[in-house]
């Protein structure tokens, strides 16, 4: 661990660095950066990150989840260019009943089939 003035995205870095193939990391919306996402590809782990809505996804193909998948880049001059993106699968969400839950949110994986990981369960999932 470190000193309480470390920041909670400081601390998961190196945390980061001991998952492996074994493993899911879940990951609030704060924590999400193209960094920090490559840095968990590269541990072999199966990633699940919740997503600001700020984040620019488009769907470019729609699975039978209803999940879609989408890329992402570094900056928006690469996703200009088309250069270095990373495809990723994107899970829409809303949660009934809950008071002052936000209307949508979404998740981002790199668990790209939906057949072993559905986007379904039970709720409104893929809106």
């Amino acid at each position: 661990m470190s000193s309480y003035e470390q920041g909670e995205r400081t601390l998961a870095v190196p945390v980061m660095a001991h998952a492996d193939a074994t493993m899911l990391v879940t990951m609030d919306r704060n924590f999400y950066s193209y960094a920090f996402w490559q840095q968990g590809l590269a541990t072999g782990a199966r990633l699940l990150f919740r997503l600001s809505s700020v984040l620019n996804l488009p769907r470019e193909e729609v699975l039978a989840d209803r999940s879609y998948l989408s890329t992402v880049y570094a900056s928006a001059q690469d996703r200009k260019k088309g250069r270095d993106g990373v495809r990723v699968r994107v899970i829409k969400y809303t949660l009934e009943g809950i008071p002052d839950a936000e209307p949508r949110y979404r998740l981002v994986t790199n668990w790209m089939d939906p057949t072993e990981a559905a986007a379904q369960t039970g709720g409104r999932a893929g809106r």
